[in-house]
């Protein structure tokens, strides 16, 4: 209505590429946030509950039971990726450790993206709010016959589309988009490493009780097994149809 296109306006069109960027990102970062949730909830949690439920109906001793639910506590622990990964032949696992690190920092930087995102807006709206009165003003001088006190201002502000436009809003932004994408490529490469065989393991002896191992029906099914199929999962739930990939090329710089 007023004549402005991107391909006329720079500061319509850096306004829009940011809403947009902003858009984009907030969707990479909820589908890692959502995705991981659903695995702990379901595959850590309830999957781990279901286990000791089952345990402990076949338990026949008081041991049994200990056994059962420390074996639900470390499947916990574990496959939440909290703290260092003890495999079962006695070796500490810095893959899985360095996972639950990525982790950690990429929920840091949802939450980084989630006060940026907030102030942002908040100041934009201030702006418009402030833009409105100054137009509620103006009205009220031109009906007084004074047509250009405060004119400037107004139109400057306007101009750059209430801070949409601001290089520095793009600059911060692209920070964090940046280091989002660079951490989730981290966290697939060492997922990946640690399914296939590359070498995260550290042979550091550690003194530990012997390795719980879950017994039923005649098998026996180690915890370091369950917990691959567990990551494997989670890495295919974040990355499905290489979605970050996909993503990226949208917000990336």
């Amino acid at each position: 209505q007023n004549g402005l296109s991107v391909t006329t306006s720079s500061s319509l069109a850096q306004s829009m590429a940011l809403l947009r960027r902003i858009a984009m990102t907030r969707q990479a970062m909820v589908h890692f946030v959502v995705n991981y949730k659903s695995y702990l909830m379901f595959d850590v949690l309830e999957g781990g509950w279901k286990h000791l439920v089952l345990d402990i109906q076949e338990a026949e001793t008081l041991d049994d039971i200990v056994a059962a639910h420390s074996l639900y506590l470390r499947g916990i622990v574990q496959k939440s990726l909290l703290g260092s990964e003890q495999s079962d032949d006695g070796s500490i696992l810095l893959g899985y450790s360095r996972l639950g690190e990525l982790i950690g920092e990429l929920m840091e930087l949802c939450q980084n993206f989630c006060d940026y995102q907030e102030l942002f807006f908040k100041e934009s709206l201030e702006a418009a709010d402030r833009a409105k009165q100054k137009r509620r003003l103006a009205r009220d001088r031109a009906d007084r016959g004074n047509w250009s006190v405060g004119a400037e201002e107004e139109v400057a502000e306007e101009t750059n589309f209430f801070g949409l436009s601001d290089s520095s809003k793009h600059d911060e932004l692209a920070t964090l988009v940046a280091a989002f994408h660079d951490k989730i490529g981290e966290l697939l490469v060492a997922s990946d490493g640690i399914l296939n065989g590359a070498s995260f393991a550290s042979k550091t002896p550690k003194a530990t009780p012997a390795p719980i191992e879950r017994k039923r029906n005649g098998q026996v099914r180690s915890s370091d097994a369950s917990n691959m199929d567990s990551l494997r999962f989670l890495v295919f739930q974040l990355d499905q149809n290489n979605f970050y990939e996909y993503n990226h090329r949208f917000t990336g710089s």
